[in-house]
């Protein structure tokens, strides 16, 4: 008998099992699953309810009823005990073994114990997971297919029924719990589970019907009929996968298998809350950060998930090569003390100060030795570019300072090797501002991964547009969100496309957008077959993506698109209520080139266009950049309230602002001990008029 057994038909370690009561004339029975926890069940021994009816007689256990142990292996009957629970509960207490799903039962494996874990696979996946225990689930699945469960079925099948010790009814239960499983894994998981399922798996489990068929056992044809379709699904997967050779395509397999077990993994914290800048355990901690791979064959799960993704693997994107950078500078020094050599993905600087403070703008001015950088052409080097991440350090990088390029002169840069910074973190800085540092710049540029990061943070699971789409959900795009209220209300959508046509052609100013090609050939816009196709993708998706070789029109159909929106402003911003809304219409482009382009393209047909950004070389666009139309808005503005006020505090300011760059710059110089005369104390407010004159009566006498 196991240790703990008090009775007879009780394995189970703790209290023995008894008849109770419990007010509602029931039998009740008191099973410890955990030296000391308590679970309602079935009634066993004389009295207790007919096997049949016993089930639905007593209401299910809830989990807070069973305590599992994680560090001891289930018992064949406790498994059994499981079955009563509901499925998030067998989830729950299934996923508390984590080590290996093995572990679940005794060390020797037989039928009863193989096809009772089976059972409780099958009542997890019969049911609804609810969204909040769906991590657990896949981590079930992941148990399952490392520990290669599917792979003992059919042996198992073949000794039991060579044995003939085993129900008909119990054989059949196993081949629908397997059903049941592989349904779900494949759904869930697909290509993990190709790789979990033997090759061949589901066609012996179809050839091993003759045999049960022999022995007298009878397997209803329906279960047959889906393990067919699971035998057909399964082999659809596995085509994606197929190489030049079937190791080639087992690789790519098994690659594929881990980057989908990765993606299910829940992180360790809110990306939110991560600090856009690296910190210092970024940098140097040996622990490899929490990555999940992009998802491209499948879908992702939520819009955090999808953000959270690409959040980390964007910000390991720039962090990666600034980390690699670092330790190997850091091997080299422990080398060689006095390496200044090469070091790949950073461009290192020696003898770098912090020269002054500008109070106003929150910047430093630091010097580096340009003396092994004389042969770098400032003007036309992508060094200590606007937006570079610097990392200065005064011990070889065991503890650092973090700052961005603010400003860049080439010629100060040349002449004086001076540029200006901001430091990320002031809180330590005060201690390093008279030190010498080397400083690593980082090859990446840091600034365009800020602001995408900084964006992706500020995301949320109702701001992200055509969520559908962008989650790979939905592959066919839908009408934009005017043209489904126009149809809901029965009108037809009619666009005015004269502008986009030299002819005067009367079927032009009313064109039923949905049926464009039908009712209009390329011909009369001046366009070929495709370009008319994208034209009509472009206005009537959400998302459109037009994409070709150069000079097939890209540009050409852009311009066009915005000018067809522009002319019918009056069918796309309007509300239901058909009061007008503003919706300006952004465009983005790779180069700043390329974006010049199109304005003066825009500009041919409307002037309200505002141009963002200061890089521009076009003489065209340049009145209409953002810059240039704010100096004119200030230029033409006209104060309601008293204009003699604002002048007043106006000149206030500017009185305290010159007060506190004076300040600031004595402070510059009496750090840098200079000797000050006093008719410059005087005007930095630090020495009397009286003290003054006594200062000057005293020159005279001099």
């Amino acid at each position: 008998m196991k240790r703990g057994a008090r009775s007879r038909g009780s394995n189970f370690s703790g209290r023995g099992i008894g008849r109770g009561h419990d007010g509602t004339g029931r039998s009740r029975q008191n099973v410890m699953l955990n030296r000391g926890s308590s679970l309602p069940s079935r009634g066993v021994g004389r009295g207790a309810l007919p096997a049949f009816n016993r089930r639905r007689e007593f209401p299910k256990a809830t989990i807070q009823d069973v305590e599992i142990n994680p560090n001891r292996r289930f018992t064949y009957e406790e498994m059994k005990i499981l079955e009563n629970l509901g499925a998030s509960e067998i989830l729950q207490a299934l996923t508390s073994k984590r080590k290996d799903f093995a572990s679940i039962m005794e060390k020797e494996m037989n039928f009863d114990r193989y096809s009772q874990a089976m059972k409780l696979l099958g009542i997890v996946c019969d049911s609804e997971v609810p969204d909040l225990h769906e991590h657990l689930f896949i981590e079930l699945l992941m148990m399952v297919k490392h520990s290669g469960l599917l792979r003992l079925f059919n042996g198992f099948i073949t000794q039991a029924v060579a044995a003939k010790k085993i129900e008909n009814d119990k054989l059949v239960q196993l081949h629908i719990d397997l059903v049941k499983f592989s349904q779900k894994f494949l759904d869930k998981t697909p290509t993990s589970a190709c790789e979990s399922i033997p090759e061949c798996f589901f066609e012996m489990v179809i050839q091993l019907k003759m045999i049960l068929q022999v022995n007298h056992y009878n397997i209803p044809e329906s279960v047959y009929e889906e393990v067919r379709e699971l035998n057909t699904h399964v082999e659809t997967v596995r085509k994606c996968f197929v190489g030049s050779n079937d190791l080639e395509a087992e690789k790519k397999l098994r690659k594929l298998a881990r980057a989908e077990e990765w993606s299910f993994m829940q992180p360790p914290d809110d990306f939110r809350s991560l600090s856009v800048v690296p910190t210092r355990d970024d940098i140097l901690s040996p622990q490899k950060p929490f990555l999940r791979p992009a998802i491209v064959n499948s879908s992702y799960r939520s819009v955090d998930d999808y953000l959270d993704t690409h959040f980390r693997l964007l910000r390991e994107d720039f962090i990666a090569p600034l980390r690699s950078g670092i330790q190997q500078y850091k091997k080299f020094k422990t080398e060689n003390k006095h390496h200044r050599g090469r070091v790949d993905d950073l461009r290192l600087y020696f003898n770098v100060k912090f020269v002054e403070y500008d109070i106003l703008q929150g910047t430093h001015l630091i010097h580096i030795s340009t003396e092994r950088l004389k042969n770098v052409v400032w003007e036309n080097s992508k060094r200590l570019m606007h937006g570079s991440l610097l990392c200065l350090s005064k011990d070889d990088f065991c503890s650092f300072i973090l700052a961005t390029v603010v400003k860049r002169d080439p010629q100060l840069l040349e002449k004086e090797g001076t540029i200006h910074v901001r430091v990320e973190d002031l809180k330590d800085f005060k201690k390093y501002n008279s030190e010498t540092f080397v400083m690593a710049e980082s090859c990446v540029y840091f600034e365009v991964y800020r602001n995408v990061l900084r964006v992706l943070q500020q995301f949320k699971a109702e701001t992200l547009p055509m969520e559908e789409i962008v989650l790979g959900k939905e592959a066919q795009g839908k009408l934009p969100l005017y043209l489904v209220n126009l149809k809901e209300e029965g009108k037809e959508v009619s666009y005015n496309l004269s502008m986009l046509s030299t002819s005067d052609d009367a079927l032009l100013r009313n064109v039923d957008i949905l049926r464009l090609e039908e009712v209009l050939s390329p011909e009369k816009l001046g366009f070929d077959r495709s370009q008319m196709q994208a034209l009509k993708v472009a206005l009537t998706q959400r998302l459109a993506i037009i994409q070709g070789p150069p000079g097939t029109g890209k540009t050409f159909i852009g311009l066009k698109v915005v000018q067809a929106l522009l002319s019918n402003k009056q069918i796309w911003s309007v509300n239901k209520d058909s009061e007008e809304i503003q919706n300006p219409i952004l465009i983005v482009c790779y180069t700043n080139h390329a974006l010049d382009q199109f304005v003066e393209g825009i500009l041919q047909f409307t002037k309200k266009a505002v141009r963002i950004g200061s890089r521009s070389k076009s003489e065209i666009v340049n009145d209409h950049s953002l810059y240039s139309l704010r100096t004119k808005s200030r230029e033409n503005r006209v104060y309601v309230c008293n204009d003699a006020y604002h002048r007043e505090k106006r000149s206030e300011l500017k009185a305290v602002v010159e007060e506190v760059l004076v300040k600031d710059h004595l402070i510059h110089l009496v750090r840098r001990k200079v000797i000050l005369h006093e008719r410059y104390l005087s005007i930095a407010g630090c020495l009397s008029d009286e003290f003054l004159a006594i200062f000057e009566q005293q020159s005279k006498v001099r």
